[in-house]
């Protein structure tokens, strides 16, 4: 559901749900085991080098293997110790986040994240820590892990996103959560793993952990490795370019936002990630029209008049109705040639001078700026 942010409420809710779990922790979770110090303190290792190790996704998110330590900890010492060790590396940049709601958010859902995998061993069967040594044991191992992540991803993004920023959840879900989904799934089974090998070799056991913090980093770049451009529709491609051009231009994350949805009116896809975003988005789509000179679709508009947004955009279409399905599919530095043609006239020189730039420094991955698409390709 798209609607307005509410900041404030956000930030009543992340600070309600951290004050929730000290009764949560005293009354329903099962009692931490501190006796194996020597555990607690190489999962604490393990999650500030996995912390360090992340892997950045689409937009301003990351994925790490913290989450493995942090769910071994629930496994072995308890709920409590798995929220410590989840909790700890991202301490020291907490405290400096002036996002208040992010700070507390993130604290309350290592916590509710913990509990609820163990939680889930113990609707098992299997307690917290658990009484591992079967192959169900290991099983459950692996579903208290998934929902430990769901929990984590679910519950500060409804809180900082959904009801502080008012974005679409479903839209976060299909761009930061479904397309690493294989990843975690994979860095789960090796928790599964990591937790036998500590059953029949003791501490050693655990030695592999420092292993798995490259899964992120090795599968997410494939996963979330870029289409090029010639394989991509109109809507798309200009969405690729307009993201470019902003980075180039300096433009906020708002607009970058604007940009993506105006791309989709475009193609007639018509996505929306925020609903107070709505007039400018259109705003973007009815000025991308105008030509910088003067004249175009509706006159109204020239020069630095016309918005920003509408003048990246135009530039963004245009290089894509040029380099994308449905058009001649020439490369982009072949495209740029046309753009400069029209720059001054009917484009901003100045965002062309930027798509320019994007080509001749590689800012976005094109598929290659030089290459062809391959003769399949290019069939109709």
């Amino acid at each position: 559901m798209l609607g307005a942010g509410h900041p404030r409420f956000a930030l009543g809710l992340a600070a309600t749900g951290l004050l929730a779990l000290v009764p949560a922790f005293v009354l329903l979770a099962p009692a931490a085991d501190w006796s194996r110090a020597a555990v607690l303190v190489l999962l604490l290792l393990f999650s500030f080098y996995a912390y360090v190790g992340a892997a950045h996704l689409r937009g301003t998110a990351s994925l790490d293997a913290a989450f493995v330590a942090a769910l071994l900890g629930v496994v072995l010492l308890g709920p409590l110790a798995g929220a410590l060790v989840f909790a700890a590396p991202e301490l020291t940049r907490l405290a400096n986040d002036r996002r208040m709601t992010s700070m507390l958010g993130n604290l309350a859902s290592f916590g509710w994240s913990t509990l609820a995998a163990a939680w889930t061993l113990e609707a098992l069967a299997y307690g917290s820590p658990a009484q591992l040594g079967s192959l169900s044991s290991y099983v459950a191992v692996a579903i208290a892990g998934l929902v430990l992540i769901l929990v984590n991803y679910f519950y500060i993004t409804v809180i900082s996103e959904v009801v502080g920023n008012g974005t679409g959840l479903w839209f976060l879900t299909k761009r930061e959560f479904i397309p690493v989904l294989p990843v975690n799934v994979a860095v789960i089974a090796m928790s599964a793993v990591t937790a036998f090998l500590y059953t029949e070799v003791g501490l050693a056991g655990l030695l592999p952990l420092a292993a798995i913090v490259f899964i992120p980093r090795l599968l997410v770049p494939q996963l979330l490795r870029d289409i090029p451009i010639w394989d991509l529709s109109v809507d798309e491609a200009t969405a690729r370019y307009a993201g470019g051009l902003a980075n180039v231009l300096g433009l906020s994350s708002s607009q970058r936002r604007v940009l993506r949805d105006a791309a989709t009116h475009l193609g007639g896809r018509a996505c929306l990630t925020r609903l107070d975003d709505f007039a400018a988005v259109m705003q973007a789509v009815l000025y991308s029209r105008e030509c910088f000179a003067g004249g175009g679709r509706l006159g109204l508009l020239s020069g630095n008049r016309i918005p920003i947004e509408s003048r990246v955009l135009a530039v963004a279409h245009e290089w894509a109705k040029l380099t994308a399905q449905g058009g001649p599919r020439i490369t982009p530095r072949e495209a740029l040639v046309n753009l400069r043609v029209r720059a001054g006239q009917e484009l901003d020189p100045v965002v062309v001078a930027a798509a320019v730039r994007i080509v001749e420094d590689e800012i976005i991955e094109l598929g290659s700026a030089d290459a062809q698409p391959a003769p399949a390709a290019m069939a109709a």
